[in-house]
């Protein structure tokens, strides 16, 4: 028998007002789980990738990771546990100064 999985994923993808730096993905990636209530397993981390930034905070539930080109912002919340996505969006929005945003959210596992 297959035990039903439940999880949350949100994605948003953004237009940032200004150009975004590695301290600003930290405060993202640090506060985020804060935010929606999540335990960090391993702390942020934050890379120059040559086209951008990347980052990610590994979570028990799973993962928050933010990729940033230019202006261009995409951040993932992925977890098991569901939390509240209009904290989310808010603190992201907030956070990575986005004056354009566009969310999906989809709800992930066997039903």
């Amino acid at each position: 028998m297959i035990q039903a999985l439940h999880g949350l994923h949100l994605l948003a993808d953004g237009i940032s007002s200004r150009q975004l730096e590695r301290p600003d993905l930290m405060l993202f990636l640090v506060g985020c789980p804060k935010v929606i209530d999540m335990t960090v397993i391993h702390a942020a981390e934050v890379w120059e990738t040559g086209l951008g930034l990347t980052g990610i905070t590994i979570i028990a539930e799973s993962a928050i990771t933010v990729h940033v080109q230019g202006h261009e912002v995409h951040a993932d919340i992925f977890s098991c546990k569901l939390f509240d996505t209009d904290k989310a969006i808010e603190f992201t929005r907030d956070t990575l100064f986005l004056m354009a945003l566009r969310v999906q959210r989809i709800d992930r596992g066997w039903q």
